[in-house]
């Protein structure tokens, strides 16, 4: 698991709230950064789709479809 640079946490919350209001027009009030269930899943997840589906009374997975090609990752992030 990568070390996750210190301040990079808000940099990918804004960049995630910014594809948020872009895609869909709204900020969720919590935009959590948590560390995923398994390492093979990545160094940080949100639930911020489910957060969206509760707002845009959508499904989260349509939501998380949408929502991801509209992220512009930070320089320091790698896929």
């Amino acid at each position: 698991m990568a070390v996750v640079i210190p301040g990079l946490r808000n940099e990918i919350a804004e960049a995630l709230a910014s594809a948020c209001e872009k895609t869909f027009g709204v900020v969720p009030a919590r935009l959590l950064l948590e560390m995923p269930p398994k390492v093979e899943l990545g160094d940080l997840a949100t639930p911020v789709a489910f957060e969206l589906a509760k707002l845009l009374k959508r499904p989260p997975r349509k939501i998380a479809e949408e929502l991801a090609p509209a992220i512009v990752k930070p320089a320091s992030v790698r896929e």
